[in-house]
């Protein structure tokens, strides 16, 4: 079972958008990973921020058409499991670059 709620903001300076997700997890098989012949089940809480601006707003010189983007995101994710090996926290940093085009033109 999956809940989750996202906010989108795209202001004139840039693109912003953040969300919470829940999610629920019940297995149906014993996880042969370990001997405890426990049937796996966990929650994971997954909340991110992403941030997305044109690079031509900041170099106009190098994309004047304003189709090349810088995406930087964070995620936290902590699951919560009854099996030791799935019970964690982590945190994940992300920066990367994109371009759009055109196919018709």
């Amino acid at each position: 079972y999956d809940l989750n709620f996202r906010l989108n903001f795209a202001f004139p300076w840039a693109y912003i958008s953040t969300g919470d997700a829940l999610s629920f997890n019940d297995y149906k098989l014993v996880d042969t990973s370990i001997n405890s012949g426990k049937i796996r089940s966990d929650v994971t809480n997954t909340f991110d921020l992403m941030f997305t601006k044109a690079i031509g707003d900041i170099f106009p010189s190098i994309d004047r058409n304003k189709n090349l983007f810088i995406n930087l995101s964070y995620e936290k994710i902590i699951s919560e499991a009854n099996i030791i090996n799935y019970d964690y926290i982590a945190d994940s940093y992300s920066l990367s670059f994109s371009k759009s085009f055109h196919l018709n033109k």
